[in-house]
């Protein structure tokens, strides 16, 4: 549906049928189109149920909740991916990673794992923002340049100057645009029909807990 459709349907049907299946995001591109889709999407109808769906409480002083809300879901981090993947024997799905970030700041990008116990998913992991790292070479590139390296005269593993390798990044340095690239594009195990560039590894240890292993790093790669 266009934009100029939209403006051809009652103003009911918008309010009450069309503009509340549409997320944040979605209300806030359609709302820069035209004057009149820009009143109606900040109508305190269509945020004070956005303001319900996450729970969040509207004083009754507020002059604008359009302002209100969208200044608070800038403030927050919301969540913007899903990573599925399993842990032990089998392959049924008992660990789940999410990603936030708050509004379109890349430095905040963060992730949480979660793990399946008795039937409900319960949080396993810190708050693991500054240990996401993204590896920045394929491991080929990476073999060639070995290579290249040990072709020279003298040259050898121990004491030698190291191979230049492109290092590792941190998920929080890159660009938005770079981040979501990868979160589009992940390999996820529920999407049997999706074959992704990007994938994870895992790096845990022992922790507190009897019962579960405590994540350090998460590692987005991609395969050669």
């Amino acid at each position: 549906m266009t934009p100029s459709t939209i403006l051809t349907l009652p103003k009911p049907i918008l309010l009450n049928h069309v503009l509340p299946h549409l997320n944040t995001k979605s209300l806030l591109n359609l709302s820069e189109t035209c004057d009149f889709l820009n009143s109606l999407i900040k109508s305190d109808k269509i945020w004070r149920e956005i303001a319900n769906k996450i729970d969040f409480q509207i004083p009754e002083d507020t002059e604008s909740i359009y302002l209100l809300v969208t200044n608070h879901l800038k403030e927050t981090p919301l969540r913007i991916g899903k990573y599925d993947y399993y842990r032990g024997a089998g392959c049924r799905t008992n660990r789940k990673i999410d990603f936030f970030r708050t509004g379109s700041n890349p430095d905040t990008f963060q992730a949480k794992v979660s793990a399946m116990q008795c039937g409900k998913w319960c949080y396993i992991s810190p708050d693991l923002g500054d240990n996401i790292f993204v590896k920045m070479q394929f491991a080929s590139e990476k073999i060639k340049i070995m290579m290249d390296q040990r072709k020279k005269d003298g040259w050898h593993p121990i004491g030698s100057e190291p191979a230049p390798y492109v290092p590792d990044k941190k998920m929080n340095e890159l660009s938005l645009a770079k981040q979501n690239n990868i979160l589009d594009n992940l390999n996820n195990i529920k999407d049997y029909l999706k074959t992704g560039q990007w994938s994870i590894s895992v790096t845990t240890d022992i922790g507190s807990s009897p019962y579960f292993e405590n994540i350090v790093r998460l590692n987005f790669y991609t395969e050669d």
